[in-house]
């Protein structure tokens, strides 16, 4: 009997051996699994590490591109800006030049036809020929003001009129 319960226990040692090992090689398939999980997280975290490292790479030269771009339309601005005002500022000048002309001719056609009417009555001019001289009405300078009016020289006294653009 006592043989028996020996038999028994050894039975029973050896089956309770036989888990315990296959427990330890579950054990030892979870460590390895473990460790090669943990050198993925390094991995990953390594690749991280340089994928935000290229990341901040691609943004600053992205703005500095952009900054450069920015400077380069400002200069670019500027330079039209200047380029612009300086024949509108031509235009101002020639259009001031050109009024003082008009008005110089208006009075010397109107000295004309004073001393014509002074003379007396003439039989090629006794009648005031309709006389149109087209003139720019300038103003401000602006090219896009520029208009064309026509002035009627039939009396002295007669101040321009807007005529149809045609």
């Amino acid at each position: 009997a006592l043989q028996e319960r020996v038999e028994a226990l050894t039975s029973e040692q050896c089956q309770h051996l036989a888990r315990v090992e296959e427990q330890l090689a579950r054990v030892d398939d979870h460590q390895d699994t473990l460790e090669c999980l943990q050198s993925q997280v390094e991995n990953l975290e390594t690749s991280l590490e340089e994928n935000d490292g290229k990341l901040s790479e691609i943004q600053t030269t992205l703005l500095q591109a952009r900054l450069e771009g920015l400077v380069a339309m400002d200069e670019r601005v500027k330079s039209l800006e200047s380029a612009v005002k300086a024949p509108s500022e031509e235009l101002t000048e020639q259009s001031s030049g050109l009024s003082e002309r008009v008005s110089a001719l208006e009075q010397g056609f109107e000295d004309i036809c004073k001393k014509v009417d002074d003379f007396g009555e003439v039989p090629l001019l006794s009648a005031r020929p309709s006389i149109s001289i087209s003139t720019l009405e300038l103003g401000g300078g602006s090219a896009d003001r520029l208009q064309p009016r026509q002035l009627d020289l039939s009396s002295p006294n007669s101040t321009p009129a807007k005529d149809e653009p045609t």
